[in-house]
């Protein structure tokens, strides 16, 4: 299961790679597709941790929690 939810994650960084990459204009952030993704995993049932979630969010930059 670790190793199906660490290839979506990359997948989906990709995805975000390549799409900010041919529109730099894209109107979602980082945080927010990271914030999405963290809960399409809620949804599929994915046990993620609010503390976990926060830290990997401070970690990445993300100032909303202020």
């Amino acid at each position: 299961m670790k190793l199906t939810l660490a290839i979506a994650t990359a997948f989906v960084g990709l995805v975000y790679l390549v799409i900010k990459t041919a529109n730099p204009d894209f109107p979602f952030t980082e945080a927010e597709l990271l914030r999405a993704f963290l809960f399409l995993l809620s949804v599929l049932g994915v046990v993620v941790t609010e503390a976990k979630a926060r830290a990997a969010l401070i970690a990445r930059g993300y100032e909303g929690f202020k």
